[in-house]
């Protein structure tokens, strides 16, 4: 899984510029584990990045933060006392730092991370202008981004009672 951190910066003559800023991969754990559960450990992941970023900016920012997974952004909109101990832990921990609606839904399609999950050539990586800017969306006003979309958090993984 991989979490992967753009800064956005506009110009005094309104350009905005969007370039990675860090990113981190880890290797999915020898357990096998369901996708969305991997998918929740990269917000896991993205979230202590930028954790670490939030000490040392010393500038106003707004945050966004992307998934593509529905399941993940219904996980964070359910009280993490109703789900399952490994979701649980995971959400309270992203929940930590983060609010809820800083998380929105990004396409698989427009994900760089999944640059670093999937795996790719190196070539494609040095060429890959979604892995070095993010989405060609990020680099618009805020207005022209993808509407953000709704779950239903009623039909996920919770505690048996």
């Amino acid at each position: 899984y991989c979490g992967a951190v753009y800064m956005r910066t506009t110009s005094p003559n309104v350009e905005i510029n969007s370039n990675l800023l860090v990113a981190k991969t880890k290797v999915a754990p020898l357990k096998k584990i369901p996708i969305p559960k991997l998918e929740l450990c990269g917000a896991v992941l993205l979230t202590t990045l930028i954790t670490n970023l939030i000490v040392n900016l010393q500038f106003e920012y707004d945050l966004f933060m992307w998934t593509d997974s529905s399941i993940v952004l219904g996980w964070l909109q359910k009280s993490p006392d109703s789900l399952k101990t490994f979701v649980s832990n995971r959400v309270k921990g992203v929940l930590q730092t983060t609010k809820q609606e800083h998380w929105k839904h990004v396409k698989t399609d427009e994900n760089p991370a999944d640059l670093g999950s999937r795996g790719c050539y190196p070539q494609e990586l040095i060429d890959s202008s979604l892995w070095w800017h993010g989405p060609p969306w990020l680099k618009q006003p805020t207005e022209c981004w993808p509407e953000p979309r709704t779950f239903d958090p009623t039909n996920l993984e919770t505690r048996k009672s």
